[in-house]
C-alpha cells in the first residue's frame, strides 16, 4: 500500500511540475551551434536577466548583468549533470552567490557540488541553515487530501530523497548580511514570506519580478502549493508580495504567474476564510 501511494505521490508531482514556456532563447556554444532553449526575462529599469537554467523537478534561475551572476535554487542531486551542462551551454565560470528560497531536498540537492565548483557565498535564511548543515529536511506538511495523506504516512522520517550532501557552513549567510553579499547592481532584493516553510523567501529582480521558490506553484492556474508547513502565514506572505511592485512571479514547480493570477486566488481565499469565520 504505502509503495503504491508512493507512487501516485510521485506521478502528482511531476504532473504538477510541467512547466509550458512561451518565449525562448537558443543559446550557442563556443562553435556557435545551436544546443539549447531557454526561457530568459529581461527588466525593463535596469535590463537584469533571468534565464530559467533547468526546469525538470524544480526550477532553477540564473539571474545576471554584464559584472555578475547569481543562482537560486539547485535542484535535486540526480539532477546534477543536467544542471551543470545547462550552467556550462552559457559558458558561466563564476557563481557569484548561490540565493536558496528554502532548504527542502528539491532546492538544495546540489548545493555542496555547486559551492565547491564555483567556490560561491550560499544564502538561506537563519531558521533553515541548520537543514542546510544536516544536510536533510523533514517533509513539510500536505494541504490537499493525496499530499496529506502522502505526509500522514511519511511522519517525521527521514527518506532516501530527502537527503542531500551539507553545505561548507564557513559560506553560510543569511538575512542580516543579504546585502553585504550581493552586489548592488544586480538589483536584487529579499523578501520573508514564510508560509511553505518556516524560512522561506523570494527574491525581487529590480522591483519587477520576483523568484518565488515554493510561496506560491502553478498548477493549470491554481497556485496554493500542495505542501506548507505553516499555512496560516501563507496568506500574509502573498499579501507581502502583491504590495511590492512586481508584475510577474517565478515559481520553482511550474510556469510564470502574472499578478491578477496572484490577486484573484488571494481574494478568493481570504473570502473563503472570511465566510468561515461569519
Amino acid at each position: 500500500m504505502k509503495k503504491i501511494l508512493y507512487v501516485i505521490f510521485i506521478l502528482y508531482v511531476l504532473a504538477n511540475n510541467a512547466c509550458t514556456q512561451s518565449q525562448y532563447i537558443q543559446n550557442e556554444n563556443n562553435e556557435g551551434k545551436k544546443i539549447m532553449k531557454y526561457k530568459k526575462w529581461t527588466t525593463k529599469m535596469n535590463g537584469i536577466e533571468m534565464i530559467q537554467i533547468l526546469d525538470k523537478r524544480c526550477n532553477c534561475f540564473i539571474v545576471k548583468n554584464d559584472n555578475f551572476c547569481v543562482l537560486i535554487d539547485t535542484s535535486i542531486n540526480y539532477e546534477r549533470k543536467i544542471l551543470s551542462d545547462h550552467l556550462n551551454d552559457f559558458n558561466v565560470k563564476n557563481i557569484h552567490s548561490i540565493l536558496l528560497t528554502h532548504s527542502h531536498f528539491d532546492h538544495t540537492g546540489n548545493i555542496q557540488f555547486l559551492q565547491k565548483q564555483y567556490n560561491s557565498n550560499v544564502f538561506i535564511h537563519s531558521l533553515e541553515v541548520q537543514f542546510l548543515k544536516n544536510g536533510y529536511t523533514y517533509l513539510p506538511k500536505g494541504t490537499i487530501p493525496i499530499t496529506k495523506l502522502f505526509t500522514s504516512i511519511i511522519g517525521n522520517r527521514i527518506m532516501c530523497f530527502q537527503k542531500f550532501h551539507a553545505c561548507d557552513s564557513d559560506k553560510i549567510f543569511t538575512e542580516n548580511m543579504f546585502y553585504d553579499i550581493i552586489p548592488d547592481d544586480l538589483k536584487i532584493e529579499m523578501l520573508q514570506t514564510p508560509g511553505h516553510s518556516i524560512g522561506s523567501v523570494c527574491f525581487i529582480v529590480d522591483n519587477e519580478i520576483a523568484i518565488v521558490g515554493d510561496t506560491m506553484v502553478n498548477n493549470a492556474g491554481n497556485i496554493y502549493p500542495p505542501f506548507a508547513d505553516f499555512p496560516e502565514n501563507l496568506l500574509e506572505s502573498w499579501k507581502k508580495i502583491l504590495e511590492t511592485n512586481c508584475r510577474l512571479f517565478l515559481p520553482a514547480h511550474g510556469k510564470e504567474i502574472e499578478k491578477y493570477i496572484l490577486d484573484n486566488n488571494y481574494s478568493k481565499i481570504n473570502k473563503k476564510i472570511n465566510r468561515k469565520i461569519a
